[in-house]
Order: structure tokens, then C-alpha cells, then sequence
């Protein structure tokens, strides 16, 4: 989709949990894609802007108002905790180095519980986890911006990278509560095996329930997206058996840029949706195809709930997204440059593939 700048306003959305798994929808949502005209010369005129009482966003402006200063504690009490694990990391390299035959004791690794403690921070472990099973976890349910593909990558992706030494200490931040940081290392890497069918014949038969009950789900949301595709009104007055489960989400954007104090460092990431457990990209992408008064069913991150949603209000038309996004565009905002960045370096990766299966390029090493 073309840059989407950080602060619209899109829709409302009313959703109902969609069967088995916990269903609440997305909802409102402040900012549409905006897809900029053909550049004329000058900035241009200021969009028309839509008042709102302050009652109604009071919370908001005191969020804003306190974001930096909250980040600003959060880092210093991160980066605390990140250089102690880095400076064991360090110790222990060197330890890992020694000549043969040096009978050196292996450095104490620090006691994180004591650290987190200390900081008013939680220290937790994972334990033993795989590329899937690892989704299970808090840590595991994370992602990352990544500018080159403008797109955000699951742990998954990160956590298991070969190239990652043990004991280096890395960080990411939550996909859904954007205020929340983890600082992590890998203590422990076992090589891929076939196991024993016995050893995880449990395992096998919860995962194949696990499959067969989203058929279940996927028919059943599509039922009720049907349903109350034929009625009028709210999503409480379209499904009445499903009022307890209907909640209305908060208003957000698709994308929110970083609430640090400096903002040319900040990175744009997916905004969080109350009542929805880690979106993703497709879910946005899903969300914002619809128009006021049109209803949709999405999932989250793990595939373990599904949402109908409809959406109620979006913010300002076209012509004044399109406004907003040249004014600040011409004002040289960061948001702007940042996205924009993102969607080049995705254009010249596809554009590079391309030419590589058209020219029938075959890489005997990777490519440099």
C-alpha cells in the first residue's frame, strides 16, 4: 500500500469474537492510506481539520504528552540491564578464546531476576523452544520494523538467526503494546533432529485439533460475517446472540511513528488495537480495504482467534489525507521519510528479483 502517514483517522470497527477462540474486534482507526497526487509546485493549502470535544480526547493528549518522558525512563532502565549482559558477553568471549590447556573458571553469568527486579522490570525464560513453539511465549508473540522490506518480521525470524553468537543481548519491542521492550540473549542451541514418533505423538495430536478446529472457526466467523451482512445497525443490533462478546475498539492509525525524544530515530511501527492480541500487517491491510459501514473478518498474529469486525467511522476523506501527507511531506517530516525509504528499498528489492528471473541468474554462493 502507498505510505500511510501516522495520524489519521479510519475506522471505528465493532467486532464480535468469532467462536471458539476469543474473538474481539478491531475497531476505529485514525489514519487511511494516503496515496499522494502528482506533485505541483509550493506546499499546499492546510486540509480542513475536524474538531472534536476535549473530553473526547483527553486521554490521548495526556498519552502523548507523557510518551516521551515514559520512553526516555525506559531506556535508561534497559540500557542498565543491556550492559551488564553485554559486558558478561564480552567476558565470556574472551573465556571462550583461551589457549588449550587454560584451566580459567567460565564467567558468572548475572542473576537478570535480581537485575529486573532491581529496575522494576520481570525476568522470565522460555525455556527450550522451537521456530513454532516459540509463538507460544510473550517473547516469541514480538516483531520488528524492517526497513528494507517495509514490513514487519515476526521473532521467529529473529531469535533463530545462525549468525546471532550466545549470550549477545538483543532487543525488540512487543507487536501489540507498543510500550513494551524486551532485552533477551540465547543461553542454549540444540541441533535440528527428527524426533521419535512416541515422543511427541501429544504434541502431533494437539497441533492437528489445533488445525482442524480454524476450519471450524473460518466457517463459523464467515457465518456470522453473513448474518449480520443482512442486517442494519451496529454489530450489537446485527448479531444479538453475540451482543457480550461485541466490543468497540479505540480509534488507531495503520502505522505510529516512535514516542522517543529524538524523532528522526524513531521507527514507524504498527499501531496497537485494544482488545485485538498482536495485529500484523495483513490484519491492517484488511481493515483499512473497508469503508465505513463495511464489515470484514481478520486474525491475529498466531491464528488462534478470529475477529468479524465493522467499521464505523473513518477520519478525514481522501483530498485531506492526501493534503496532510504533502504538507508534511514538504515540511520534511521524519514520518514521512521514514516510510517513504522503506517503500524505495522494497521497490528496488522486488525490481532486483525481477531482473534476476528474467535474466535466469543463478547464484553459485550467496550474492554480496
Amino acid at each position: 500500500p502507498a505510505a500511510t502517514p501516522p495520524a489519521a483517522t479510519p475506522p471505528a470497527a465493532t467486532p464480535p469474537a468469532a467462536t471458539p477462540p476469543a474473538a474481539t474486534p478491531p475497531a476505529a482507526d485514525p489514519s487511511a492510506p494516503a496515496t499522494p497526487p502528482a506533485a505541483g509546485p509550493g506546499a499546499p493549502p492546510a486540509p480542513v481539520q475536524e474538531d472534536k470535544p476535549l473530553e473526547e480526547v483527553r486521554d490521548q493528549i495526556v498519552t502523548r504528552l507523557a510518551r516521551p518522558k515514559a520512553e526516555a525512563r525506559r531506556t535508561a532502565l534497559l540500557d542498565g540491564v543491556r550492559k551488564e549482559m553485554e559486558a558478561y558477553y564480552q567476558k565470556r568471549t574472551i573465556w571462550t578464546q583461551r589457549a588449550e590447556g587454560d584451566a580459567a573458571p567460565e564467567p558468572t553469568a548475572p542473576n537478570l531476576e535480581e537485575l529486573a527486579a532491581k529496575s522494576g522490570m520481570t525476568a522470565g525464560r522460555t525455556g527450550l523452544v522451537d521456530y513454532h513453539t516459540v509463538e507460544s511465549t510473550e517473547l516469541g508473540k514480538t516483531s520488528r520494523f524492517d526497513q528494507n522490506t517495509f514490513s514487519f518480521r515476526p521473532f521467529r525470524e529473529i531469535g533463530f538467526d545462525p549468525d546471532i553468537p550466545m549470550y549477545r543481548p538483543r532487543d525488540i519491542r512487543d507487536a501489540k503494546e507498543t510500550d513494551v521492550e524486551y532485552v533477551y540473549w540465547k543461553t542454549s542451541v540444540k541441533d535440528q533432529f527428527i524426533p521419535e514418533l512416541g515422543d511427541i505423538r501429544d504434541d502431533v495430536a494437539r497441533d492437528w485439533k489445533k488445525l482442524e478446529a480454524r476450519k471450524l472457526v473460518d466457517k463459523r466467523v464467515e457465518e456470522l460475517r453473513k448474518e449480520a451482512s443482512e442486517r442494519e445497525g451496529g454489530l450489537k443490533e446485527r448479531l444479538p446472540a453475540q451482543a457480550e462478546k461485541i466490543t468497540s475498539t479505540n480509534e488507531f492509525s495503520w502505522i505510529t511513528m516512535g514516542g522517543g525524544l529524538i524523532p528522526q530515530m524513531n521507527s514507524p511501527q504498527l499501531s496497537s488495537v485494544e482488545g485485538v492480541d498482536a495485529v500484523t500487517w495483513e490484519f491492517m491491510e484488511t481493515v483499512f480495504a473497508k469503508k465505513a459501514g463495511e464489515l470484514g473478518v481478520v486474525r491475529n498474529a498466531s491464528h488462534d482467534s478470529a475477529y468479524v469486525f465493522l467499521v464505523t467511522r473513518r477520519g478525514p476523506d481522501v483530498d485531506a489525507q492526501r493534503q496532510r501527507f504533502l504538507r508534511t511531506f514538504f515540511q520534511g517530516g521524519s514520518e514521512v521519510a521514514a516510510l517513504a525509504q522503506g517503500e524505495f528499498q522494497d521497490y528496488y528489492r522486488r525490481w532486483y528479483a525481477q531482473l534476476e528471473r528474467e535474466m535466469k541468474v543463478e547464484w553459485k554462493r550467496p550474492p554480496q
